[in-house]
């Protein structure tokens, strides 16, 4: 059985070689003293845009120091769901705790929503969800989400969108005091 399978192959091969061989032997030669066109050189160019501001047709979301200053929100979830209408999934009920939904994605959104700080991408690569806490508020800049894919610019973690934070750089030295108050008891407050 294995042989006329080979033989089979074997003839279709032989076959398409032979009307390979004929079209070729049928093609006409090539006349001495063709006249051969040549075509006129021409030089192609790239785009290139000096100091001209293109504006980017996508969804994006831009947070600066003085809406964080005047949002009255106590942690970056918080401001997300606030001023940049991100919504949190967590199962605790903590959205510090929680995971971006962008853009339908959800369950694992860890994988598909990128977040970077300076540059710096801060998602975990086991599957876990960002660690919030680590981005307070007091330094942070500036925010931008960008809703959307952006793989071709920031990779694969970045199908449903990249959320952007910039933190605020030195200068002088300064102290904060924060104070927290609500039901049950609750307090914090803090000195930095």
């Amino acid at each position: 059985m294995k042989g006329m399978r080979t033989g089979k192959w074997t003839m279709r091969l032989v076959g398409l070689w032979g009307w390979l061989a004929a079209a070729v032997a049928g093609l006409p030669a090539a006349e001495e003293g063709a006249v051969v066109h040549e075509l006129e050189a021409f030089t192609v160019r790239a785009w290139h845009f000096d100091g001209v501001d293109l504006q980017y047709p996508g969804d994006v979301r831009v947070i600066d120091r003085e809406a964080i200053e005047d949002s009255f929100t106590s942690s970056l979830p918080e401001l997300l769901g606030q001023e940049a209408n991100v919504r949190m999934e967590s199962l605790t009920g903590d959205p510090t705790q929680g995971q971006v939904s962008l853009r339908g994605f959800g369950e694992n959104s860890g994988l598909r929503v990128l977040v970077v700080v300076d540059g710096q991408r801060i998602n975990r690569p086991d599957l876990g969800g960002v660690e919030w806490q680590l981005v307070p508020l007091e330094d942070i800049a500036s925010l931008e989400v960008i809703r959307g894919g952006q793989n071709v610019l920031y990779g694969n973690y970045a199908l449903a969108g990249v959320i952007k934070v910039t933190t605020r750089r030195g200068g002088p030295v300064r102290t904060n005091l924060r104070a927290e108050g609500g039901s049950d008891g609750y307090s914090r407050g803090a000195v930095d």
